[in-house]
């Protein structure tokens, strides 16, 4: 997807997986990328019930979205279980993860998700 080699590639990851899937989207690079105010559906615990398909996007300590995965589960407990590049698989929150993996989550710890897959369109690359 043309990013940095050594470079965080969870977004790049998301871009190839959507174009493989047909979705006609952007190709972001930073996973902040993908949370504008259009396609942002739930944060913080609010919001429009996620779907397979959506977008999760975390903030661990910092004030900008900088990893970003997929929904595969969402459900009504606690927790959602996700699919996300440039992780480690749940051996640890690993900033250069070494492959993709199922992952389960604590809802709290989502700091918001997207629906891109309805709406593709965005006003803005980066």
């Amino acid at each position: 997807m043309g990013a940095p080699a050594h470079s965080p590639w969870c977004a790049c990851f998301v871009s190839w997986c959507l174009h493989q899937a047909g979705v006609a989207t952007a190709r972001f690079g930073a996973a902040r990328s993908w949370f504008d105010q259009r396609h942002t559906i739930w944060r913080n615990g609010t919001g429009r019930t996620p779907q397979f398909g959506d977008l999760t996007g975390y903030r661990w300590g910092s004030s900008q979205i900088h990893h970003v995965g997929f929904v595969d589960f969402w459900g009504t407990g606690p927790s959602a279980q996700t699919v996300e590049g440039n992780t480690g698989g749940g051996k640890a929150l690993l900033r250069e993860g070494d492959g993709v993996f199922k992952n389960w989550r604590l809802k709290r710890t989502i700091w918001a998700v997207a629906d891109v897959v309805d709406d593709p369109h965005y006003t803005h690359s980066e």
